[in-house]
């Protein structure tokens, strides 16, 4: 029995690492791999990837089920390299309650997200003023 859980647990961490290196294969398809860095302080707080890109940098987590995201190492990091925007690339669940704004994505998303990060950033305009304008757009149409 013991070892059939040991087994069992192996598998989840061999999982959970698989699936971090397929993540990676995204943003490394569009963005040099001398811009992807792992980050990780001396006690212990860590973000799978930070991606450096012109308007600066993004912190992206990596996370099987969302529920399993823990803010700390985001909020640190955050606050250090004053990051606008987090994500968290998951495959499945709900980001737990934060007092952080963090983007809950599925790995083949990230592309998309990026596009609309650097054209907001260049224009100016804020994810919420996005939002706050394709709902307007969406209730103009829906009352038509």
């Amino acid at each position: 029995m013991v070892h059939l859980l040991w087994l069992k647990r192996l598998l989840e961490e061999i999982t959970g690492n698989v699936f971090e290196n397929s993540v990676f294969s995204e943003p490394a398809k569009n963005i040099s791999p001398e811009n992807i860095y792992y980050w990780r302080t001396q006690d212990k707080k860590e973000i799978d990837f930070i991606i450096e890109e012109k308007h600066g940098l993004v912190p992206l987590e990596v996370k099987l089920n969302a529920a399993a995201l823990n803010y700390t190492a985001l909020k640190y990091f955050s606050s250090q390299y004053e990051c606008r925007q987090a994500f968290c690339i998951s495959l499945e669940g709900i980001l737990p309650v934060g007092k952080m704004e963090v983007e809950n994505i599925k790995p083949w998303e990230y592309p998309l997200y990026r596009e609309v990060l650097l054209k907001n950033r260049k224009s100016g305009k804020s994810r919420r003023e996005e939002a706050k304008k394709r709902r307007r757009e969406e209730k103009t149409w829906n009352d038509e």
